[in-house]
């Protein structure tokens, strides 16, 4: 909940966990006591204390077991933190859920990067829903990948916070719509029918190739997705930039029913 840069750089020292070296820990230390004033025991734990050991360790021991021991560590040590990173408090709020909420998306991009699951089964309400600008959504969820994921949910979540159904931001200058027809999952025919239907998205968006969803659909055989783009008023005779038509993709590989 603390705001800056400095409040960033001593999350990124929390959470970077190594068995052998404590990197940032010294900057940790500084700023943690900037951040909160509290009081000091006089004898407290510092964990720049264990060096000194494991470079005994490391001397009595051969390489394979010693590095072998530092490989289970820091896997044991992952999948602890992605416990921790996805735990919620009194209210239900997750480390995502607040950093969300603040707007802080580099800290939500560090907490994903670390393990945190923004889309958890055991959260009542997803950071996605409480996220506070358009820029810390990006970081939980885009249009893009929620079509390739068929996610029509999170689809018409970000397009009623303002997210164009129609950018082209990937690569290739595809549109969610043409995700939507190159994804494999089970949702995908109620998916496209909600980015049509209810986001009003263009049926005939190009990419930066001059394909149309239907020119995707007939080059991979998807009958089901060609008739819906047909239904919505996708045009058959559509030129790619070349020069080829739908019907030239479905010929081209053989897909003779949608021919």
């Amino acid at each position: 909940m603390a705001k800056g840069t400095n409040s960033l750089k001593t999350l990124e020292a929390i959470l970077d966990i190594d068995i052998d070296k404590v990197n940032g820990y010294d900057l940790f230390y500084d700023v943690f006591t900037q951040l909160w004033a509290f009081e000091l025991p006089e004898e407290r734990f510092d964990p720049r204390r264990c060096n000194n050991v494991l470079a005994e360790f490391r001397q009595l021991m051969r390489p394979d077991e010693f590095n072998g021991i530092c490989r289970d560590f820091k896997i044991k040590v992952r999948k602890l933190l992605q416990e921790v990173l996805n735990q919620q408090d009194k209210n239900y709020q997750s480390p995502l859920h607040i950093s969300s909420y603040f707007g802080a998306f580099k800290h939500s991009h560090l907490l994903q990067k670390k393990g945190a699951e923004p889309t958890s089964a055991a959260f009542a309400e997803r950071p996605l829903n409480v996220s506070k600008d358009k820029f810390t959504r990006n970081v939980l969820q885009n249009l893009n990948k929620a079509a390739q994921q068929a996610n029509s949910k999170d689809i018409q979540y970000l397009v009623n916070c303002g997210s164009k159904i129609d950018d082209r931001k990937s690569i290739t200058g595809e549109a969610p719509i043409h995700k939507v027809v190159l994804s494999a999952e089970d949702k995908k025919p109620d998916t496209l029918k909600t980015i049509l239907d209810d986001c009003q998205a263009n049926v005939n968006n190009i990419d930066s190739n001059g394909w149309s969803a239907l020119h995707h659909a007939c080059y991979i055989g998807d009958l089901e997705s060609a008739k819906t783009l047909i239904e919505f008023g996708a045009n058959k005779q559509a030129y790619s930039n070349q020069n080829r038509t739908p019907l030239h993709f479905a010929a081209m590989n053989n897909h003779v029913e949608i021919v």
